[in-house]
């Protein structure tokens, strides 16, 4: 990355009320990004300690770079916050969940997480994991594409689709998002938003495909 990616976390105020941090508590930060909630806490008061969890590495280092003056106070964990009964086995005074993209993913093109950006299908939160959003496309029956679509995008051209979908097998972002605005009715209004909804049913299904039992400690 050639300049630093600060995350402004928003109801920051809100986070720091109900969480109180205090001398010797323990706090789970379960989908850390660049750090930006973990950072305010830690400010606020500095002898807490944290477990600090995201499933993508890039994100991760991010954060460990930002949080660097707390170190010897953050176990930094690379793992999907499902396994958080493995991760943490001791009792913590509260966790935090920040659901959804960050911007260092939606506007980083090799990513593939918007159809703003032309990029490879990838949509990998973990870039180590090796099925992509390509992948996905590519090897699932039809029927399976269009239940994805309509499950965790909610649209009821699911069907019609995931069948122009299947017939191209489009490699970049931009090939996607022609697809799924081609497979609409000419004079159907807002293609763009059933565009983001297909998009998110594949981020949706990338990020559940993520081994449960995978993690590590980062050092």
């Amino acid at each position: 990355m050639s300049t630093p990616f600060i995350h402004k976390p928003v109801m920051v105020a809100e986070v720091i009320h109900y969480l109180n941090p205090a001398p010797g508590k323990v706090f789970v930060d379960a989908t850390v990004g660049g750090g930006g909630h973990s950072y305010h806490l830690l400010q606020v008061e500095p002898n807490i300690r944290l477990y600090a969890i995201d499933c993508d590495s890039t994100s991760l280092q991010v954060a460990i770079r930002n949080l660097s003056a707390w170190r010897d106070r953050i176990n930094f964990i690379h793992a999907n916050f499902v396994s958080l009964h493995q991760l943490v086995t001791e009792s913590v005074d509260g966790i935090l969940f920040d659901l959804g993209l960050s911007s260092l993913q939606l506007e980083d093109p090799q990513r593939g997480f918007s159809f703003r950006h032309d990029g490879p299908l990838d949509m990998r939160f973990d870039t180590s994991v090796p099925f992509t959003a390509y992948n996905l496309i590519t090897q699932s029956s039809y029927w399976k594409l269009a239940q994805i679509i309509k499950q965790y995008g909610e649209e009821r051209y699911a069907n019609v689709i995931a069948k122009i979908i299947r017939q191209r097998r489009p490699e970049t972002t931009s090939e996607l998002y022609t697809a799924i605005i081609d497979a609409l009715p000419q004079n159907y209004r807002n293609k763009s938003k059933v565009a983001a909804r297909v998009f998110q049913a594949l981020r949706i299904n990338g990020w559940l495909y993520y081994p449960i039992t995978r993690w590590k400690i980062v050092l």
